[in-house]
């Protein structure tokens, strides 16, 4: 544009010069005033003829740069009429197509990559230079408990799965179990942006195939201790009352028996520990039906009632008002509810509060049994539904292997913790 000026300024100069030349020529009438004349106007074709072959040409070089600058890629040139301006043309043309082409192909690969991303199983959190999440798939906000995370930071959230984010050095993976028995596979990489390194996280649900291999492990544990065990005690225990039969009739013998009784005993507690692993092997299949989780609870706040008194704990009853009806098996979900309030009682012992509260929140129907107990270090938390995992010096690790078991059968999100109030919380949110 400002080549533009000059041309005009030096046209108006020359055209002024000429001009005055023309004035001081025009009273003679000589020859110099028609050789100055016709030299004007050839300087007037020359301008006219020289801005249409250099300064048209730059007017299309200029309009393409505009093109370019405004990433206006779907426009093209149009010719001037003029051989080097058309050249000209047909350089942008052909360049801005190019350009029309790839970007079409980035955004197609961009498309893609964002579909495959979002619709993937695996968790994938991207953020920026300055920490912050640019992209969040489906998959991660689930996991993460969020409905929104672009523009927030892994800190800002209070989800277990946000905090073990949080400790991954770049490059480095590794497997966390989180209060809500589920099991994820975190690694943290970084991809280079404009020359700026980003990170981002890959969050893999381990939760069903380590169920299930677990399922699968002790189970077959379990039969083949209950096989041997079983035979083994079978015969022990007849040979003992065989041998206390003999010891009877030879008299003298009290010591001995006595003896020989602590073994039975012993028999039959080993028995009864096999048989209670058999019977979380042995859990049937759920069968739901509709109920209403208030008359569930009802129904076992009576029966605990009596036993939280003589131990000096209050239970407290809280039921809302809203619908509560969820479909459950309602033999083996009492068994989950006992199990717990077992669990609660003995972590207080005595002298202490139990709250079981009924919610509806977004029309899924929430439990909560929160008791004032000994609570639940972190450590132990990660660990509480392993199998066989137990911080009881009698406890054989599966009442709440079982606990586990009937509530993925009910689909059941739970949770098993203590807050920083010291209240240790069971939460079953039901489908």
């Amino acid at each position: 544009m400002r080549l533009r000026y000059f041309f005009i300024i030096l046209a108006v100069l020359q055209l002024s010069v000429w001009a005055v030349m023309l004035a001081f020529s025009f009273d003679v009438r000589s020859v110099a005033f028609y050789v100055v004349e016709a030299l004007t106007v050839a300087n007037i074709i020359f301008l006219i003829y020289f801005y249409r072959r250099v300064l048209k040409p730059i007017d299309s070089i200029t309009a393409g740069f505009d093109l370019l600058k405004e990433q206006d890629f779907n426009s093209s040139l149009t010719k001037r009429g003029h051989y080097e301006a058309d050249k000209i043309v047909d350089l942008f043309n052909a360049m801005l197509a190019q350009l029309r082409s790839e970007r079409l192909h980035n955004q197609e690969q961009n498309h893609l990559l964002n579909m495959l991303i979002e619709c993937s199983p695996m968790g994938v959190v991207m953020m920026n230079s300055e920490d912050k999440i640019i992209l969040a798939n489906t998959a991660s906000l689930k996991m993460l408990e969020e409905k929104y995370a672009v523009g927030a930071r892994l800190e800002d959230f209070r989800s277990p799965l946000a905090q073990n984010l949080l400790t991954l050095k770049q490059g480095e993976s590794a497997t966390v179990r989180t209060r809500h028995s589920m099991i994820y596979r975190c690694s943290k990489h970084s991809f280079v942006d404009s020359g700026v390194p980003h990170p981002f996280y890959l969050i893999e649900s381990l939760t069903d195939e380590m169920m299930k291999a677990e399922r699968n492990a002790y189970e077959k544990v379990i039969r083949i201790m209950a096989h041997e065990v079983n035979n083994t005690v079978a015969g022990l225990s007849s040979a003992l009352d065989t041998v206390d039969s003999i010891l009877e009739q030879m008299g003298n013998a009290e010591d001995v028996r006595e003896m020989m009784q602590v073994c039975v005993e012993r028999s039959v507690k080993m028995s009864s520990f096999i048989t209670s692993l058999s019977d979380v092997v042995k859990i049937p299949e759920a069968v739901l039906k509709d109920a209403q989780l208030n008359d569930v609870i009802e129904r076992l706040s009576i029966l605990f009632q009596s036993y939280c008194a003589d131990k000096g704990i209050s239970l407290h009853l809280d039921c809302c008002d809203d619908d509560t009806n969820v479909k459950i098996d309602i033999p083996l979900f009492e068994q989950v509810l006992q199990n717990v309030m077992k669990n609660a009682v003995e972590s207080i012992e005595c002298d202490g509060d139990i709250y079981i509260t009924t919610s509806v929140d977004n029309n899924r129907v929430c439990l909560e049994i929160a008791d004032t107990g000994k609570g639940i270090s972190k450590d132990v938390e990660q660990n509480l539904f392993t199998p066989f995992f137990t911080t009881k010096p009698s406890g054989q690790g599966v009442g709440l292997m079982g606990v586990r078991e009937i509530l993925m059968s009910h689909h059941c999100k739970f949770s098993f913790y203590t807050d920083e109030n010291h209240i240790t919380r069971f939460t079953i949110i039901f489908p």
